[in-house]
């Protein structure tokens, strides 16, 4: 505990001073270069990535609710707190995909040895860690306490956001290893239609797609495609991955001389990757009711579903 302690302590030092020495040479030009380059070699490269990233889907959210208040559909304006919030989240899970999941799919990054795949920096995985840092620090995570006043209160939700938030800081700091390429890219995947499913729930904006046959039939094509995508990518894959290759690695590293010196590191990253994979089964546990109840032919209750 003692060594834990003093672990903490040191990186909280590690990280003050390094933060001091960014602020002090801070250009925004050279952080946007960092931001659109889709790679971060270095910790700096990626703490200015992270601070476009969080200023970017505050300000996009910002505008997009301002701008629905002022000129856009009556029935969008009871909440475009919400909508703004989906606008940013969709933009970031398209480009975390894009940029992560298909390098991950293809296998350029993948290294041989589980030493080198927990521990040799990947420029993809950083970038993809530190972009995920910023907007939950900056954006998402402050939705959740109050800048979207309709999503607060889902304290499952936010203790996700805050695990995502300190497991993309361990990438971005200490190890942009080459599994961020997963489970920060191609995850994301499943989230894409997810949007557009929580835009259209009875709780927020259903009407419009009972309005428009175009919109109710997009609406549920959509929703079998998320079921699908979910229980294949989050509910199937994400455990397998979780089970057989990141559990393994770690546990091959850890007697080794690298991982007992971050062995408190390690530990963490377990610790966060169980929590996160107990929390996709169990929504897909919800998400396997909901396609009971569309078999049984029972309608959503928005009370609950």
């Amino acid at each position: 505990a003692a060594s834990s302690l003093f672990l903490l302590a040191d990186c909280v030092r590690r990280v003050n001073t390094l933060a001091m020495s960014f602020l002090s040479t801070f250009d925004a030009t050279t952080a946007v270069g960092n931001f659109l380059s889709l790679k971060c070699n270095t910790l700096e490269e990626g703490y200015r990535a992270a601070v476009v990233s969080g200023c970017l889907a505050l300000s996009v959210h910002l505008v997009v609710s301002q701008c629905l208040k002022l000129c856009g559909r009556k029935a969008l304006s009871k909440d475009t707190g919400f909508v703004a919030h989906q606008v940013v989240a969709l933009g970031y899970m398209v480009a975390l995909f894009g940029v992560g999941g298909l390098e991950w799919w293809s296998g350029a990054g993948r290294v041989g040895s589980a030493e080198g795949r927990l521990f040799d920096g990947n420029p993809t995985s950083r970038w993809l860690a530190a972009i995920t840092f910023g907007q939950m620090v900056a954006w998402d995570i402050p939705c959740g306490f109050g800048l979207v006043p309709s999503m607060s209160g889902d304290k499952i939700m936010v203790g996700h956001h805050v695990i995502m938030a300190f497991v993309a800081w361990v990438g971005m700091y200490s190890l942009p290893s080459y599994y961020y390429l997963f489970f920060f890219g191609f995850c994301e995947l499943s989230s894409i239609p997810l949007v557009f499913v929580d835009f259209f729930h009875p709780k927020r904006f259903a009407q419009l797609a009972e309005e428009s046959a175009l919109l109710k039939t997009f609406n549920e094509v959509n929703r079998l495609v998320f079921a699908g995508l979910f229980i294949a990518v989050r509910a199937c894959y994400f455990p397998y991955v979780y089970a057989t290759m990141l559990i393994p690695d770690i546990l091959d590293v850890y007697t080794t001389p690298s991982g007992q010196t971050n062995a408190a590191l390690l530990w963490s990253i377990a610790f966060s990757a169980t929590s996160l994979t107990l929390l996709q089964l169990y929504w897909a546990g919800l998400i396997g009711q909901q396609i009971l109840k569309m078999l049984g032919g029972k309608k959503e209750d928005p009370k609950t579903d």
